[in-house]
This record gives C-alpha cells, structure tokens and sequence, in this order.
C-alpha cells in the first residue's frame, strides 16, 4: 500500500554499492516513472518505452531487454525489469537495474591484439560497445557509431570486407557474430 518506493532511499545504494556490476538499480512505477534509485538521476527520464519494463508489464519474471547507451553514465548498459504485483494481480510497481557492460571492455582488452590490429565489441547498428584499446581514445571510442558499413557486414554472410570507420579511414574489418 501507498509508495513501493518509500524506504528504499537507504536502502537501494547499500544494494549498488555491494554489485558493483550494476550501473543503477531503482523502482518504477506501473506507467514507468522512475520513483526511487540508487544513482541520483538527473533527469527523471520515463521507462515507458523501455522494452525491459515493456516485457515485465506482461511477465511474472525477470525481463531482460536491449543494451542501450545510458544517459547517465554515457556506456553501455543491459536492463532488466521485474513487475511487482498486488493480490488482484495489479501492476503496482517495476523494479529496474543497469547492467554495466563495462565486462565488454575487460573481455575486449584481454584480447591482446597484435601491434597494428584493433579489436571492436558491436552491436548490428555499428555502435561500438567495448574497444581492446587500453583507453577510451583509440581511433573509435565507445558508444560511437564506429564503422558506417558495419550494420550491412554484420548482417551479411562474408566475415571479411573493406569499411570505412568513422573518421573516413579505410579499414579490413572481420566480423564474427556472437550469439544473442
């Protein structure tokens, strides 16, 4: 009864601070308004759209959605939503939390690219999730729209092809899909 979120305000950064895999953590309410969280938000964007919180609305699990590029800590995170429900079976409230897909970039760094090579972790759209770069200022940072062909090779059959990355170099990319 009355706010799901009154007391979590203690609470939910003891939760963060003892997953440090997590970006955020939080409860929503049943139309996706962020009531309460453990990162301080800035802007207290809507959820509503959001496909974790969308899943969840229709689910009595833990819902997993897409990886987006936070706007609050600006990299990569997966969410996942899990819709808590009253006797009648009502939504009443969501909770949320941020997977930090900083794990990318660990994985991407111990891959340990030969002098000359990069290695790029990314999505289907070219958006770059982790670089094996030991810092964020190699030819592509993350988050940017890193090859503009990326999209149509990493849909296409050939695992070779000659791209353009961002900044008009040309580049020999190898695409090796991962599965979802």
């Amino acid at each position: 009864r009355g706010n799901p979120a009154l007391g979590l305000r203690e609470v939910l950064p003891a939760l963060l601070a003892g997953h440090p895999q997590l970006a955020n953590i939080g409860v929503l309410s049943a139309d996706g308004e962020p009531l309460t969280s453990a990162f301080p938000l800035k802007n207290r964007q809507s959820w509503k759209d959001n496909p974790a919180f969308l899943a969840a609305l229709q689910s009595d699990t833990v819902e997993t959605g897409t990886y987006i590029i936070s706007p609050i800590f600006e990299r990569p995170t997966l969410n996942h939503a899990f819709a808590v429900r009253d006797a009648g079976h009502h939504v009443i409230a969501v909770l949320f939390n941020g997977l930090d897909l900083g794990w990318l970039a660990e994985m991407a760094r111990q891959a340990e690219t030969p002098e000359g090579l990069s290695f790029y972790i990314a999505d289907q759209e070219g958006h770059v999730l982790a670089n094996g770069n030991s810092s964020q200022a190699g030819p592509t940072a993350v988050g940017t729209s890193g090859f503009a062909d990326l999209s149509r090779v990493s849909n296409s059959e050939t695992d070779f092809v000659k791209g353009v990355d961002a900044s008009g170099v040309v580049r020999y990319v190898v695409t090796v899909p991962l599965a979802e």
